[in-house]
């Protein structure tokens, strides 16, 4: 198996004040309620999967609030499946497209 390169993480402010704020700035690991410290990608943020899926790999649907404790000690939940993060990116992709359209979104 060929290692991927992991790149530098990169969720925008604005998804990470986003899943604080729905995750009440807790841990997204159930059965814990310390304070999230980290951004957490769920698919790897490798240079091969933010050229295949460049929306959905920095995208709210990719991020998961975690403290300290459980980043280090448990596992995540299991990740989606290629098809699935092909479904988020197309999803994406179509809500870009309305809004260069400027078209309403929802």
């Amino acid at each position: 198996m060929i290692k991927q390169k992991k790149i530098k993480p990169t969720f925008s402010v604005e998804v990470k004040e986003a899943m604080l704020a729905a995750y009440g700035y807790h841990c997204a690991m159930p059965d814990c309620s310390d304070l999230a410290e980290h951004f957490h990608h769920i698919v790897a943020n490798t240079e091969v999967n933010n050229h295949n899926w460049p929306l959905y790999m920095q995208s709210p649907f990719n991020c998961y609030p975690i403290c300290s404790t459980c980043h280090m000690n448990k596992p995540l939940p299991c990740k989606p499946s290629e098809r699935l993060i092909q479904l988020f990116e197309e999803y994406l992709r179509s809500l870009v497209k309305l809004k260069k359209a400027d078209l309403p979104i929802g």
